[in-house]
């Protein structure tokens, strides 16, 4: 019998340790986790920031090279050979 009411006792301690364990230390540990991920975040998008040319308001840039996408045409691409079915 003492070892039924041990046993009880060991699991209702460590169910009341789990509870506390996500009422009180879960939450902070999330809130740390995301507190670091969003100054991670904005660090970055700082440094993005920072690498975009500032421009006066109302003046604008185009970057377009037409011959930068064009795919090129090879000349050896291979002689064209007709071929017939044989039966």
């Amino acid at each position: 019998m003492p070892n039924l009411l041990r046993t009880i006792l060991i699991i209702l301690l460590i169910y009341f340790v789990i509870r506390l364990f996500t009422r009180y230390v879960m939450p902070f540990l999330l809130r740390m986790f995301v507190n670091k991920a969003q100054r991670n975040f904005e660090q970055k998008m700082n440094e993005m920031h920072g690498q975009q040319e500032q421009r006066p308001e109302g003046e604008m840039r185009v970057d377009y090279n037409p011959n930068k996408n064009q795919k090129k045409k090879k000349d050896d691409d291979g002689e064209y050979v007709d071929y017939e079915e044989v039966d």
